[in-house]
């Protein structure tokens, strides 16, 4: 296994069965989104967060719904900008923090 190069930052989430480099190929950080949410639900990172939805009276966020991207979400730009990720490929081209 190759060093790991600055601005690199190694993933484990299920976009690949194996250690993968943080947002290549189907990787986008998802995993982080999900882990937020699943650890504060609403409160934390997430109660200033745009992509917070109240339906019925119940949290929701949006970016796990699908409805927005997860480049609007606070613990995924802290998580990016705190590690100095590097975003490569296509996808990230027009979604930079």
């Amino acid at each position: 296994m190759r060093r790991a190069r600055k601005g690199e930052q190694v993933c484990h989430c299920h976009a690949y069965g194996f250690p993968h480099r943080f947002g290549s190929g189907r990787c986008h950080g998802a995993s982080l989104v999900e882990e937020q949410w699943e650890a504060t639900y609403g409160t934390g990172l997430c109660a200033e967060c745009n992509a917070l939805a109240v339906v019925d009276g119940i949290s929701c966020c949006q970016v796990i719904e699908g409805q927005e991207k997860v480049v609007v979400c606070p613990a995924w730009q802290d998580f990016v900008l705190s590690n100095e990720v590097r975003l490569l490929g296509e996808y990230w081209r027009n979604l930079r923090v």
